[in-house]
């Protein structure tokens, strides 16, 4: 029984551990996000000054931008169902510490006596 609950221990230190990657993770998915738009930002500003954009030019700077933020949407949808599927691994751990710890205990009982 000490097993088990050394184990279910084990799990949450993994779980939170993982947890953890995925909140940095998430981090440095906003991070490119807040970049990407400076970076347009800075360059439609350069270029207004410069240069008057035509309509394909924008058209252009649009697809670009759709397709940047289409692939951090999708990273940010796939931490998220990491993070949604480990805080359902983390709640099933935490209903069932109670029982293995009563378990371990009652052992415990038995074999002190």
């Amino acid at each position: 029984m000490a097993l088990i609950f050394i184990r279910g221990i084990l799990m949450q230190l993994v779980m939170q551990e993982e947890v953890e990657q995925l909140q940095l993770e998430l981090q440095n998915t906003i991070a490119m996000y807040k970049q990407v738009c400076e970076d347009l930002v800075q360059a439609q500003n350069k270029h207004l000054t410069y240069v008057k954009f035509s309509v394909f030019s924008y058209f252009i700077l649009v697809r670009f931008v759709v397709e940047i933020f289409h692939g951090l949407r999708e990273e940010v949808m796939t931490t998220s169902a990491r993070g949604h599927g480990l805080m359902s691994r983390v709640k099933q751990l935490e209903a069932d510490v109670p029982s293995i710890e009563k378990a371990f205990f009652s052992n415990r009982s038995l074999i002190t006596h």
